[in-house]
């Protein structure tokens, strides 16, 4: 190794273009490390830091910068001549540099002793361990125009401050932090050569703060690159300066440790060191005109880090055959859904009258899109989006889309959101429309928030709207889930004080309402006020009575009701659901004769049971040990042709494991198999995991490898696949779990994350290459996913 010592800061002006290498003169294989280095009492760490960079095979070059003026000379030439003595096993040269001044702009000069393309510019108190670093390295190589990093903080628009702050979110970020940051070269140069005048305020803005020139260098990049940073995870990481930041095993778990330096760098000196970052971002902002960072978006980043094992796995084998590097592609998101978010950010006003400009196209995808860049910080951005989203004549709210905004905005957990978007839309005067809280009541039916529900009812009149009977039946329809029908009942009567009167949905709520706790003759009486009111009950409010009966009240009263629902024919005429719904019942309560007679009644009727029914009477008759009866149930309910010989085997095959039955349900199913039946997924998937949990992994790849050259596959649970996975290999069956990570491959079916851990553990034992090759492609397959969701 070769070190060198300059006590000058640079010879020569590293903005002339003359004195600046082309990119393709520079390295694309190696990378130049530069570390910025301050406080005196750091020097022991520095020093093995900068002795670990320099040994790292993929390193060109380590570049100390020390920017503390006051530190004596002789204190750096000690430090210089104690690199030496440690520094004997790297290949790659230290350099130790004076800089003239503290300022933090110097640690992004273009220097001409980089002759690589990529540079990572890192603090002296963060240590990485070198596989992560090379993770990195890689994931660079495939994304050189974005920032890459291990520390990942946000920033976000405070609505009510109108002001841009500095935060950490849990799902997404905008900004890498210099601690370990990957870049090109020529972002060096862009730093501190370019932007003329502009860009001289930005830099003094650092110079007066002390800080802030790594979010700096993000608004340089994300606005010359016009994308977000990407966020990698580690298997190791030991933060000195910030034991937060602090990782072990892939990223995932943080850990405290004591004795850390207490000491902090020139960045973190002064108190308040959040707000001061978010007094730089308005800054830059203000001098910019314009927000350039960019969001990304990351998830489980720990598959990532286990990926990685298996390349460093790979790459230690002796065989010839070495897996390529991989290539990390990043998923984007569309730009709008991006650049709306932004567009909200930069007009801060009246979000409705900013959203009415937009004219692209309006769908699940984008809507999710939007909402989850309003997460956390930004709620009531992203609910007045979605509101509004739901108002659009070319686009519709699914029940799923009103499930993913009240859990991502935890709307059960903070119900006075809604509110307060209301109180919003009174204090700044928005037009307000009856679908307006259609589109609020049925979130609040999502979250099951009956009294906010009510209340958002009662708002009404003081925007000048009425309800109509879809709302008062929605917040009945809550009531009568929460049990409460004294309420649901006053809701229900007062329709009709206000012109407007209950329909057949209203009665059926409400009829459930009354079954669900209990008080069947309110239930029965409904029938009376239906008619009264020219509402003629049907099967359907007629099952539902059936039901709270069969559940609360004695089986003679339902078989009667049975009797009236078959006399009064027609409409009202009972179908298999309303048959099904007895026979279970009284399966329920071991009356077996009862509820096969009830079978023989429906047939009468030429109403054939269905897979259900058939069901509940198997279950029964394997409960009590009566095999033949239920071999013959089965030739009875398939010949009335509602029900195949494939869905009675494969719910008797179910039945028999769930009665603890395994040897006559393994029987069953292979003789399925062997008679051509093809058993459903339900039952595919319990036999092969009972064969792979009990110890007979072989026994459930072989039978799991018959089910799929026979084409029956279609519908097993995927985690079966990891499962049977791990105890291969835990088992050393190298050559079945090459077949099946094929065969996952083949299908795109993808690792589990509970499995992960264990199969790369097996793997760093077994050292198959083949193994290695195949599974690392179907983590690949994950990556798109699990690297990162960035958008711009």
């Amino acid at each position: 190794m070769l070190l060198f010592f300059s006590n000058s800061s640079l010879s020569v002006d590293p903005c002339d273009p003359m004195v600046q290498k082309g990119p393709r003169t520079l390295r694309s294989d190696k990378i130049t490390v530069l570390i910025n280095g301050y406080s005196e009492s750091r020097i022991p760490l520095l020093q093995s830091i900068a002795t670990k960079y320099s040994s790292t095979p993929f390193v060109s070059a380590v570049l100390v910068l020390w920017g503390n003026p006051s530190t004596p000379t002789q204190t750096l030439a000690q430090f210089s001549q104690n690199l030496t003595h440690s520094s004997s096993f790297g290949s790659a040269t230290i350099s130790l540099i004076r800089q003239k001044s503290s300022s933090l702009n110097n640690r992004f000069l273009p220097r001409t002793a980089i002759q690589t393309v990529a540079v990572l510019i890192c603090d002296d108190d963060v240590e990485i361990d070198e596989n992560s670093f090379s993770f990195a390295f890689r994931v660079w190589e495939s994304n050189p125009s974005r920032l890459i990093g291990f520390f990942a903080r946000s920033h976000s628009l405070d609505l009510s401050r109108k002001a841009w702050i500095y935060t950490v979110h849990p799902d997404r970020y905008s900004i890498v932090l210099t601690k370990f940051m990957i870049m090109r070269k020529d972002y060096l140069f862009s730093y501190s050569c370019g932007g003329g005048p502009l860009m001289d305020q930005l830099r003094s803005v650092v110079d007066r703060a002390q800080n802030c020139e790594d979010i700096l260098m993000n608004f340089v990049v994300a606005d010359e690159s016009r994308a977000g940073p990407i966020l990698v995870g580690a298997k190791w990481a030991r933060d000195w300066g910030d034991k937060r930041n602090e990782v072990d095993e892939g990223g995932d778990r943080q850990r405290r440790l004591k004795g850390v330096v207490a000491e902090v760098g020139l960045s973190s000196r002064r108190r308040e060191h959040r707000k001061r970052r978010g007094e730089c971002i308005n800054e830059f902002h203000r001098v910019l005109g314009r927000m350039p960072l960019r969001y990304s978006y990351a998830l489980d980043l720990h598959i990532v880090y286990q990926l990685m094992v298996l390349f460093s796995i790979s790459r230690s084998l002796s065989s010839s055959v070495r897996l390529q590097n991989p290539k990390f592609s990043i998923v984007q998101f569309s730009v709008a859904s991006g650049d709306i978010l932004n567009h909200l950010q930069e007009n801060s006003g009246n979000v409705e009258k900013t959203l009415s400009t937009f004219k692209g196209p309006l769908d699940s995808k984008f809507v999710s899109g939007v909402l989850h860049r309003c997460y956390p910080s930004q709620s009531h951005t992203g609910l007045r989006f979605f509101i509004w989203a739901g108002l659009q004549s070319d686009y519709r709210h699914t029940p799923y889309m009103y499930n993913k905004a009240c859990k991502l905005f935890s709307i059960s957990q903070n119900p006075k959101l809604l509110f307060e978007v209301i109180e919003a839309y009174r204090a700044e005067r928005c037009s307000v429309t009856v679908k307006t809280f259609k589109v609020v009541l049925n979130l609040y039916k999502q979250a099951k928030l009956a009294d906010e529900a009510l209340l958002v009812l009662r708002k009404m009149p003081e925007f000048g709207l009425r309800a109509d009977t879809t709302m008062y039946n929605l917040v009945i329809r809550l009531f009568c889930v929460k049990g409460d029908m004294n309420t649901a009942e006053t809701l229900m009567k007062e329709m009709g004080l206000i012109d407007l009167y209950p329909d057949m949905i209203t009665y059926v709520e409400m009829a459930k309402g009354f079954c669900s706790v209990g008080r069947l003759d309110d239930a029965f009486r409904l029938f009376e006020v239906m008619k009264e009111h020219g509402c003629l009950p049907d099967k359907v409010l007629y099952s539902v009575l059936l039901h709270g009966i069969c559940k609360f009240g004695n089986m003679e009263k339902a078989l009667e009701l049975l009797y009236e629902m078959e006399k009064e024919g027609g409409s009202c005429s009972p179908n298999v659901v309303t048959y099904t719904s007895i026979i279970q019942r009284f399966c329920e309560k071991g009356q077996t004769l009862e509820a096969l007679e009830v079978l023989n009644r429906m047939e009468a009727r030429n109403c054939s049971p269905n897979r259900v029914t058939a069901s509940c009477l198997i279950e029964r008759f394997c409960l009590e040990g009566r095999l033949n009866e239920a071999y013959k149930l089965i030739d009875k309910v398939v010949k009335g042709g509602g029900v195949s010989y494939e869905e009675c085997y494969s719910s008797l095959v179910v039945s028999l494991k769930r009665n603890k039955r395994t040897e006559e349900a393994e029987k069953l199913f292979r003789k399925m198999l062997d008679g051509g039946l093809k058993p459903d997924g339900l039952a595919c998937s319990i036999m092969i995991k009972e064969l792979a949990s009990g110890g007979r992994v072989v026994d459930g790849y072989e039978l799991c490898d018959e089910i799929e050259k026979m084409g029956y596959l279609t519908s097993i649970d995927s985690d079966l696949y990891s499962l049977l996975l791990v105890g291969l290999c835990e088992r050393n069956h190298s050559v079945e779990a090459v077949k099946l990570v094929k065969l996952m491959l083949m299908k795109r079916i993808k690792l589990k994350s509970p499995y992960i851990d264990s199969i790369v553990e097996i793997l760093k034992k077994s050292r198959d290459e083949e193994l290695v090759n195949h599974l690392t492609e179907n983590l690949k397959s994950c990556i798109p996913k699990v690297i990162i969701d960035s958008s711009n």
